[in-house]
């Protein structure tokens, strides 16, 4: 018999809070739907002027930019996760906790919990729903959210909140000084709803409705030698502070951690386990130590690595695409503005994530000149084992101050691909347009976006 619980305790984030201080086999296509929850013009709705310099986003007002950024965070959890079952994500902008020091940047958990469906990969153990689905076959909701996800409004309002920090919403792009990259906190959060969290209550060492859950079935205390299972519930409130002991002791994880230089005990992965305790933070991060950082760790970071976050997502009963995958161009038409600096031109690896993948990028010359048009570009693009996330290539476009009605166009190929991925779309036209003598608009267009708030 199937067994359902709503996660009424950690939806929008009671569990899964990202912080921050100012001193700081076949592979089946998977399906992100976006649900907005936003009124009128807040939030991702916002009718005001989109900030400027956001590199590599389309958006046309504030709302839009950061629905491009989510989007973005959605294709690339897409890309690593196998699932036939839609997920549904729900999300808003709200004031979340913020003062000049700190500040709370978004939470986000799963709304339910299934047990002893069929193919769960462990009896009587709660997973998550988004898991639960795709393990099924089936939605086992009929097709509720899986996930909420809110994050912190007050960020962009130049009120005092971290000695007035923006988000940057730039995608896939590093953060300049004084702003935050709300793409890397999306992908944080998304990682969160679909499994990175425990179920206990950390505070307690209760299990959720007295049954093991598949994130602390994987916790492992260094100093006792005992498993989260094996422990009561006194056990497990002492453990989640017991700071470098608390391991994750997932196969997965720990045989795919060579690339740690720091943040293993006896060769396994430490976890967040602060004392005092931190609530909606203690246990469902990976600790502050690692080296190099990791995605899921508790505080905000310039950079950061997903290799042992994928591999504790398959520990918990995700199947994560394997093999080298497939690359190409994400669309057979890119424009821009002939106004407008750069183009941004995006590479996929989809299908697969293993072995290191390589190949090269060109432009090839149409009604639009190389020197006169644009910037002549061969660039190489490379990903590592393990490593399924887009790649992008900045071509510099020139406003001539010619009118040319219809614009003009190039091509960009891809050449030379190794590793063994095969190939999708190997060509694509970069149409610029004259903002002078076209009225054209280069827009977002999200996935499904149901208002429903």
């Amino acid at each position: 018999m199937i067994i359902h619980a709503l996660l009424s305790i950690f939806k929008k984030g009671c569990m899964a809070l990202l912080f921050i201080g100012v001193a700081i086999s076949t592979a089946h296509a998977t399906n992100i739907i976006l649900v907005n929850q936003d009124s009128a013009n807040e939030g991702f709705n916002s009718n005001a002027a989109p900030f400027a310099g956001q590199t590599g986003n389309p958006g046309t007002t504030l709302g839009g930019q950061r629905l491009a950024v989510f989007q973005a965070a959605a294709d690339y959890w897409e890309g690593k996760l196998v699932s036939n079952v839609t997920i549904r994500i729900e999300i808003e902008f709200n004031p979340l906790a913020c003062d000049a020091f700190g500040a709370v940047l978004g939470s986000a958990g799963p709304n339910s919990a299934f047990r002893d469906f069929a193919n769960a990969p462990t009896a009587n153990t709660w997973f998550v729903e988004a898991i639960a689905n795709s393990r099924a076959g089936s939605d086992l909701d009929g097709g509720s959210n899986d996930v909420g996800a809110e994050f912190n409004s007050g960020i962009d309002n130049n009120d005092g909140c971290l000695n007035n920090t923006n988000w940057w919403y730039g995608i896939n792009s590093p953060a300049p000084g004084g702003t935050i990259s709300l793409y890397d906190t999306v992908l944080h959060e998304i990682g969160h709803g679909i499994g990175f969290l425990s179920l206990v209550n950390s505070s307690t060492g209760t299990k959720f409705l007295g049954r093991d859950d598949a994130y602390m079935r994987q916790l492992y205390d260094a100093s006792t030698g005992t498993a989260w299972p094996n422990m009561n519930d006194s056990q497990r409130a002492a453990s989640a502070i017991n700071t470098g002991n608390l391991v994750w002791d997932g196969t997965n994880a720990n045989s795919n951690s060579s690339h740690l230089t720091a943040g293993k005990n006896a060769g396994r992965i430490r976890m967040f386990a602060p004392n005092p305790i931190r609530g909606g933070s203690s246990v469902s991060h990976w600790d502050t130590a690692l080296s190099p950082d990791e995605l899921m760790e508790p505080f905000a970071t310039t950079t950061s690595d997903d290799t042992s976050t994928i591999q504790l997502l398959k520990d918990v009963g995700w199947q994560i695409v394997e093999g080298p995958g497939e690359v190409g161009f994400s669309k057979a038409t890119y424009a821009v503005f002939e106004d407008k600096s750069t183009v941004r031109v995006t590479v996929n690896r989809v299908n697969g994530g293993e072995g290191p993948v390589s190949l090269n990028v060109s432009t090839i010359d149409g009604t639009a000149l190389a020197g006169l048009d644009y910037t002549a570009t061969n660039v190489s693009l490379n990903w590592a084992d393990g490593d399924s996330e887009s790649k992008f290539v900045f071509i510099s476009v020139t406003e001539d101050m010619l009118e040319e009605p219809g614009g003009e166009s190039f091509t960009v190929q891809i050449t030379g691909i190794t590793g063994g991925a095969t190939s999708s779309r190997l060509s694509a036209t970069v149409k610029i347009r004259d903002p002078d003598t076209e009225d054209f608009l280069l827009m977002i267009v999200p996935a499904i976006l149901a208002a429903t708030k």
